[in-house]
């Protein structure tokens, strides 16, 4: 349940050490000496949140009391462990329906085995920003289960859930490393914060183009002048190689003004991580047998209680959460169609999670 303002600073000033008492205009307080420093108030003091602080201090969103709080914070709140405890949920009704949720392009699969088995799953905040001639800022949450690294993109409803129902983590459940982790999640917060900014990125190039295709205009014109005052010309070699050096030196001014505005609307997309919180629960787990040609490859698919239902199948490539999936055939790897593409030189398919830098046939400059 999410706190109001009032409560949060109640909960914060409490927590380091100093009486909070209800006033008619909000809070009054009496703070340890380092808190009240580190605030830069009164030890004792009257907080108001109306907006109408009268002799008090007002504390808002917008207020510097506010951000000065978070010096008060420090590390706490940026990793959590909580246990879930999930409605039963009917494995054979779940069982009933795999085969329209899970769907491979290239492969066959069936269930080898169910069970019940502890899973942990990892929900992370992270801020992104997007920089050019313009900005756009926002707040992304994702979740991940650490034990077959499906993604999903998540709503600011899930943390109601989790701080509603949580319960004393139940146990060590098996997962990947932290690293793999994290590193899976990052990449998929990129793919994802992309796919929101689509039309921001969609405007800005537009608009790149649009003045390339102006300057262009502008010094081929240029050229073209100098072009038809050299073919008029029939006065000396030294005056011809005049109007040819100018001719050389706007096509390098030309050159140089469309870098300046490939530079200008290029983007700069930073994402740093907020905080995260460890789900642990115990849910349905059904071990599939994926078969391509003559191999076969077991991969966990969950049951994710959180969002009441199947976790997607991640792709091992890019991990972006996409719908239809195929599968390589050195590795067995599972891939989106983006990454189970042809390569643009020589059109050869092959497979992004076993070849992340290049195509394996022709190299990185036609892949």
């Amino acid at each position: 349940m999410r706190s109001s303002l009032p409560d949060f600073t109640r909960h914060l000033l409490a927590e380091s050490g100093g009486v909070v008492e209800p006033s008619p205009d909000g809070l009054e307080v009496l703070l340890p000496a380092e808190v009240a420093r580190l605030l830069e108030i009164p030890e004792h003091a009257n907080l108001s949140f109306s907006g109408n602080s009268g002799e008090g201090l007002s504390v808002s969103y917008n207020s510097e009391i506010l951000k000065k709080m978070a010096r008060l914070i420090g590390d706490r709140g940026k990793f959590s462990t909580v246990g879930f405890t999930p409605p039963l949920v009917r494995i054979e009704k779940l069982e009933e329906h795999l085969d329209k949720k899970v769907v491979f392009h290239n492969a066959v699969f069936r269930v080898e085995r169910k069970e019940e088995k502890l899973l942990s799953y990892l929900l992370g905040y992270c801020k992104y920003l997007a920089l050019s001639d313009d900005r756009q800022e926002g707040i992304l949450s994702c979740l991940i289960n650490e034990l077959n690294l499906s993604v999903q993109k998540t709503t600011p409803d899930i943390l109601d859930l989790v701080t509603r129902c949580f319960a004393e983590p139940p146990g060590e459940a098996e997962r990947e490393s932290d690293e793999r982790v994290l590193k899976t999640l990052w990449r998929a917060q990129t793919e994802i914060v992309k796919e929101m900014l689509r039309e921001f990125l969609q405007s800005l190039e537009r608009r790149m183009n649009r003045d390339i295709q102006r300057v262009h205009d502008y010094y081929q014109t240029l050229i073209h002048e100098h072009r038809q005052s050299l073919q008029k010309k029939v006065s000396a070699a030294e005056e011809k190689e005049k109007t040819l050096g100018r001719i050389e030196a706007i096509e390098r001014e030309l050159e140089g003004k469309i870098q300046d505005l490939i530079g200008k609307f290029s983007v700069d997309l930073r994402i740093e991580p907020i905080s995260f919180i460890r789900v642990e629960v115990t849910s349905p787990v059904f071990w599939l047998l994926v078969r391509r040609r003559k191999e076969a490859r077991r991969f966990p698919l969950t049951y994710n209680p959180l969002l009441k239902s199947l976790d997607p199948l991640p792709c091992e490539a890019c991990f972006y959460p996409r719908k239809g999936h195929y599968v390589c055939d050195d590795r067995l790897h599972i891939l989106c169609r983006q990454c189970f593409g042809p390569c643009l030189g020589c059109g050869k398919t092959y497979c992004c999670a076993c070849h992340p830098k290049s195509c394996p046939r022709c190299g990185p400059l036609n892949s």
